[in-house]
């Protein structure tokens, strides 16, 4: 079976958002009125850009290794969400 590049990032949004959805711990602020959301997922997604834009953050922070799927980097700058690594 043959996935193209558009479904499988359908699919990869879904699978995380609802991750998201189900385990709010795995994207919270490391305080209330940090502008930066800590993000401690494996892969940053559009769904955790559009959380962080929700709760007024304008910074995202990940960890080197955190995988940035393309519609994600592009999202981030259209809703001018920096995206940080960690050292």
């Amino acid at each position: 079976m043959k996935i193209d590049a558009k479904t499988l990032e359908t699919i990869v949004r879904e699978v995380v958002e609802r991750l998201l959805a189900q385990h709010p711990e795995l994207f919270a602020s490391s305080a209330p009125d940090d502008p930066v959301v800590e993000h401690r997922g494996r892969l940053l997604s559009e769904g955790d850009l559009l959380t962080c834009r929700k709760q007024g953050k304008r910074a995202i922070r990940l960890d080197r290794k955190t995988i940035v799927t393309p519609l994600a980097r592009d999202r981030a700058k259209d809703l001018g969400i920096r995206v940080v690594f960690r050292d």
